[in-house]
C-alpha cells in the first residue's frame, strides 16, 4: 500500500512537470499573429502595451522556471535511480518529499505568474482570460491536454465550439 501511494506520487509529480514544460513552452508563431501572446491579445482585446507587458511577464516566468523545471528533472532522475536499486521506503520517501517540495515551488511561481499577468488585465478581460484557460482545461480533460490550438479535427483556431469567430 506504501508503495502504490510513492508511485502514484512520483506519477501525480511527472505529470506535473510535462504539464508545466507545457504551459511554459514559447509557441511559435506558425499564423503570422504573433504566438501565443498575438492569440491573447486577440482573444481579449488586449493592447500593444498590454500585449508587450504579458511577453515579457512570460519571459520572466520562463526564466524563473527553468532553474525550478532543471532541479525537478534532476530529483525525478534520483527517484529514478532509487527505484532501480530498489531503495528503502525511506529513501524513496525522503526523495519523494523533495519532489514534493520542487512541485510547491514551481506552483508558487505559476500563481506569481497569474498574478503578474491578471494585473495587467481590465475586469472584462480578466474574466475573457479565465473563460478561455477554462476552455482549454476541460478540452485537456478530453485526453488533448496542454493547450489546444487545433480544435476538434486537429485543424483550426482551437475553437471547438465550430464556425468562424
Amino acid at each position: 500500500m506504501k508503495k502504490s501511494r510513492m508511485i502514484f506520487a512520483a506519477m501525480s509529480l511527472a505529470v506535473a512537470v510535462w504539464g508545466t514544460a507545457r504551459l511554459n513552452a514559447d509557441p511559435m508563431d506558425k499564423d503570422g499573429k504573433g504566438g501565443h501572446e498575438g492569440m491573447l491579445k486577440e482573444k481579449l482585446g488586449l493592447t500593444d502595451e498590454q500585449a508587450a507587458k504579458f511577453k515579457d511577464a512570460r519571459k520572466a516566468n520562463r526564466e524563473a522556471m527553468q532553474p525550478l523545471m532543471e532541479k525537478m528533472k534532476t530529483d525525478v532522475d534520483s527517484l529514478r535511480v532509487l527505484v532501480d536499486k530498489k531503495a528503502s521506503d525511506k529513501d524513496l520517501s525522503a526523495q519523494l518529499d523533495t519532489l514534493k517540495a520542487d512541485k510547491q515551488a514551481v506552483d508558487d511561481q505559476q500563481k506569481k505568474q497569474m498574478d503578474a499577468m491578471a494585473a495587467i488585465l481590465t475586469p472584462l478581460q480578466k474574466a475573457k482570460f479565465v473563460i478561455n484557460m477554462a476552455d482549454h482545461m476541460h478540452r485537456g480533460m478530453g485526453g488533448r491536454g496542454g493547450w489546444n490550438h487545433g480544435g476538434k479535427d486537429g485543424k483550426g483556431d482551437g475553437d471547438d465550439k465550430g464556425g468562424d469567430k
